[in-house]
């Protein structure tokens, strides 16, 4: 759909994310270390998006947060503890 169809629907500002742009790039870093134990975590603070975070967990992420403000956040609650990491 294009992006202006999708302004003129909802206005903006606006975020839009693909989902098949998501999971490429995903792919794309995971792939990329495929020959070394690896293990990627997806920063919330970053961009803090449900559906984004929910995403990248269906693709193997864990989540990563730098306070425990952002750990203790919807997202970050529903992963199991050991999926999540908390950064000094």
């Amino acid at each position: 759909m294009p992006l202006a169809t999708i302004a003129g629907a909802e206005g903006t500002p606006l975020y839009v994310y693909s989902a098949s742009l998501v999971r490429e790039r995903y792919r794309a870093i995971d792939d990329a270390f495929a020959g070394y134990p690896h293990a990627i975590h997806y920063a919330l603070k970053a961009n803090s998006t449900l559906a984004i975070a929910r995403l990248l967990r269906e693709l193997g992420s864990a989540a990563e947060a730098s306070s425990r403000a952002t750990s203790c956040s919807p997202v970050s609650a529903s992963r199991p503890q050991s999926s999540n990491a908390l950064s000094a």
